[in-house]
């Protein structure tokens, strides 16, 4: 799913995105970018997403708002990209809640990985309560 730019701020509950591939993509996220863009998302998991070439297995925000709560990211990998095997939260606002996640089992295969769990890039400051 992506989700791009304008007034919009969807609400995301109750899904399940599992064993999705993207590659070679400008943008990351197998199961879920979010660009420049804000949105809801909760009690939804992310499991086996693989992701090549850019950023986040199971989800990647890049200069955009998500709040996290309750959410699963499992087994999700990105390969040959910046990081993030579960998500990649990059320019996010420093106040901006991850509630109640679970991040298991992700993985991040390259040369330079920051990480498989939430990797924020720089300006990134996402909390976890």
């Amino acid at each position: 799913m992506y989700i791009s730019g304008g007034q919009s701020n969807p609400t995301i509950d109750r899904c399940i995105f599992r064993r999705n591939t993207l590659v070679n993509s400008s943008f990351g996220g197998a199961g879920l970018c979010v660009d420049f863009a804000q949105a809801n998302v909760s009690r939804c998991e992310f499991s086996d997403n693989l992701e090549s070439g850019a950023a986040g297995g199971g989800l990647s925000v890049d200069s955009g708002t998500v709040r996290l709560r309750h959410c699963k990211f499992i087994d999700n990998t990105t390969v040959n990209s910046v990081g993030g095997g579960g998500a990649s939260l990059s320019f996010m606002p420093h106040d901006t809640p991850i509630v109640d996640c679970l991040f298991e089992g992700n993985r991040a295969i390259c040369d330079d990985c920051i990480g498989a769990a939430p990797v924020g890039g720089e300006g990134a400051g996402a909390r976890r309560r």
